[in-house]
């Protein structure tokens, strides 16, 4: 898991766990994230690994049965695509 060792962080959102696992036999890392009062979850992939799925791919590995419509996907870093979802207000 060491090709997840950059992941980028931002100093406005705290990490509740961060967890290294897999996903359809691809290598990902499941966080929990609390920013501006929205608590949300994010599956990380490594960029290199998804290269040849499309974003629809992604979200429905994610998130099969469409219980979280408003996921969010992100390839805009050099190494990762972030694919985040389940956004609570926590106030």
């Amino acid at each position: 898991m060491t090709k997840f060792k950059d992941i980028p962080t931002d100093s406005e959102t705290k990490t509740v766990f961060s967890i290294p696992g897999f996903l359809d036999n691809y290598e990902v890392v499941y966080e929990s994230w609390i920013w501006n009062h929205i608590s949300a979850q994010s599956v990380i992939f490594y960029k290199d690994d998804v290269t040849h799925l499309s974003d629809v791919d992604l979200k429905k590995m994610v998130d099969p049965k469409n219980k979280f419509p408003n996921m969010t996907l992100s390839r805009k870093t050099e190494k990762y695509v972030f694919i985040n979802f389940n956004f609570e207000c926590t106030d």
